[in-house]
């Protein structure tokens, strides 16, 4: 996984330090998200987040990513996944935790990648002007307070 600019880490050092810190307290991601400001139903029920969830399927559907995903996880994998949610986080981190590495970094570059294309969004297309704005000032809102933060 490559480095982007304007993040301390490469997404695969991301990936290790989240993991890490979950691992520590999986608590921590549910308060997170229990004090979250924002509407998450209602910004993810817009017809904006609809068109953006369509145009995100084809992409699935049409690349067979689905598909291609499930083939690196074995059936095995699946049940111990499932045996950490609803027991220890730790027992099916170890179990698989250069698996569980490997995809959590491949979403944060994927995160990265989504930030890098927000702020190139020319200005001016149909019907993407308010989302250039919003997703752009949410991700240099994002990076600001990692880069605070030291992560």
């Amino acid at each position: 996984m490559s480095h982007n600019p304007g993040f301390k880490y490469t997404s695969a050092e991301a990936a290790k330090k989240m993991i890490d810190e979950i691992s520590k307290d999986p608590g921590a991601w549910a308060d997170g998200a229990a004090r979250t400001p924002v509407d998450v139903i209602a910004a993810a029920s817009s017809d904006v987040a609809e068109k953006n969830f369509a145009a995100a399927m084809s992409a699935v559907i049409a690349q067979k990513l689905r598909q291609a995903g499930l083939k690196k996880v074995t059936t095995a994998d699946w049940k111990r996944i499932i045996a950490s949610l609803s027991g220890s986080w730790s027992s099916g981190v170890s179990a698989d935790a250069d698996k569980i590495m490997a995809a959590v970094a491949n979403a944060v570059e994927q995160t990265y990648a989504a930030a890098d294309e927000a702020r190139k969004m020319p200005k001016g297309l149909p019907g993407s002007g308010e989302n250039k704005a919003r997703m752009t000032k949410y991700f240099d809102s994002r990076v600001a307070r990692k880069k605070a933060s030291g992560t």
